[in-house]
């Protein structure tokens, strides 16, 4: 099989998922083979470490792993994280009063483990649904180092409500916030995103961005689609993403991912 790209960077929730957080098996099998045939699958996301791995498990792929927004690269067969970006230790205080001041619910991820609060059976839920079985603390007090994410979860109109102020508050603090879905806000490190991820590691790779896929559905997204010499965005991407992409593909729940690659590489 030859094709001009090298790289296909995937977003997971969202985009390789349906919303029952499944991987289809034809879409499963196309990724194989086109790793097998040597391109690179990359799952580019902001879940955390672990249960990332769990996905690449699942669905078959992935030497190279893009997780926590692009604060973590990591190669799987050296189990090597080749880049980290953490939250500055000297400002996490000061970061986790102004998110506990929300009142809405808040964890911080760090390489092995997520850490929250004691927390309610619909917040169980949820990270069920995201393969995770994060520490349970008081208080978020005396974390590890290092931290690389807090992320605060919400309703959609709370989490609309508390993005309104929440960038403008950090800016002391040398991190960035953005959405990375309807109901979460992800706090990280000011260099950590998909895009600035996915650069280095084709940079590492030697492999030129424009033989780069980048497909995804949300906005956490949109600078690794510009990056990529092909940006794609899921029919289910808010119009901000879709203005970013190059071509625009079926819904996550319709084959959208297997529906572009069959019609880019064939």
């Amino acid at each position: 099989m030859k094709s001009k790209y090298q790289l296909i960077a995937l977003d997971i929730d969202g985009t390789l998922l349906n919303d029952h957080y499944e991987c289809d098996g034809e879409t499963r099998a196309l990724l194989q083979s086109l790793e097998e045939a040597g391109l690179e699958i990359v799952l580019c996301t902001g879940r955390a470490l672990e249960p990332t791995k769990k996905v690449a498990e699942m669905v078959g792929v992935g030497s190279y792993l893009i997780t926590d927004n692009g604060s973590v690269t990591y190669h799987t067969p050296t189990r090597d994280a080749v880049s980290i970006k953490a939250i500055d230790p000297d400002y996490l205080e000061n970061i986790l009063e102004i998110l506990n001041n929300k009142h809405v619910h808040i964890d911080v991820t760090a390489m092995e483990k997520m850490y929250t609060i004691p927390h309610h059976a619909e917040i169980a839920d949820m990270y069920k649904k995201y393969m995770v079985n994060p520490v349970i603390l008081e208080q978020l007090e005396e974390l590890p180092e290092p931290i690389l994410k807090a992320t605060l979860y919400g309703s959609e109109k709370e989490i609309d409500q508390i993005y309104e102020e929440l960038p403008q508050q950090l800016i002391p603090y040398q991190v960035q916030c953005f959405r990375s879905g309807p109901y979460f806000i992800d706090v990280m490190n000011k260099q950590a995103t998909k895009g600035t991820a996915l650069a280095s590691l084709t940079k590492r790779l030697n492999i030129s961005s424009n033989t780069v896929i980048a497909i995804g559905n949300y906005y956490n997204d949109i600078d690794m689609i510009r990056f990529a010499g092909m940006g794609v965005a899921m029919e289910n991407a808010p119009e901000k993403v879709k203005i970013a992409a190059d071509l625009i593909t079926e819904s996550n729940n319709q084959q959208g991912v297997k529906r572009a690659l069959e019609s880019l590489i064939g």
